[in-house]
């Protein structure tokens, strides 16, 4: 046990990620992971704000991008999954916030909100909830270049998926951790940034 309910799932020295899970007070299982990203905080951000490599650290995305802007640094997405072996596509529709925090640091969120399913109207997908899903870009004191990145996921899926594979596929979904790094090397051949 870790605390507050959570319970540490994965330990990874090697790979650098620790995953914690726990069951939300909305009954779902809820993913909570950290770990180190060898490149600056903006640069992290950059990478995760474009949909263009959204697919390149996270494997289970068919489709990813922003509808419209809602307000300053507030817009709607978005995003749908692979059907995977016998589970149907999933779809969601989020309002994503971001925010450079005066140490630094960097909030990046999404959530759905029944005033904007609209924008994309269900349809074969099974449209899901995201009650909470968020990234966190902290400094590395002393370390230009690296990034403490935490990151929490709590999605309704829909459908009549059983709890044992939600829960996989969260604690799967930590590791974005160790894919983003890759993504990032991508994002700055691609965008001609040495650091």
């Amino acid at each position: 046990m870790v605390s507050d309910g959570w319970t540490n799932k994965v330990n990874d020295a090697k790979e650098g990620v620790k995953i914690d899970s726990k069951t939300s007070v909305n009954g779902f299982n809820e993913m909570r992971a950290f770990g180190e990203v060898p490149f600056a905080p903006m640069l992290v951000f950059k990478a995760l704000c474009n949909p263009q490599y959204t697919e390149t650290y996270d494997k289970s995305i068919a489709e990813s991008r922003l509808l419209r802007k809602i307000c300053a640094n507030t817009y709607s997405s978005y995003d749908k999954t692979k059907p995977e072996f016998m589970i149907a596509a999933r779809d969601f529709v989020t309002v994503v916030h971001n925010e450079l925090r005066p140490d630094g640091s960097i909030l990046f969120l999404f959530f759905s909100d029944d005033s904007i399913e609209n924008e994309v109207p269900a349809g074969k997908p099974v449209r899901a909830k995201v009650f909470i899903a968020g990234h966190l870009l902290e400094p590395v004191p002393g370390e230009p270049n690296k990034t403490n990145m935490s990151m929490t996921y709590e999605f309704d899926f829909g459908g009549s998926l059983i709890k044992s594979v939600i829960a996989a596929s969260n604690t799967e979904a930590g590791y974005l951790i160790v894919a983003l790094r890759k993504t990032l090397e991508k994002y700055c051949k691609d965008h001609k940034i040495s650091q």
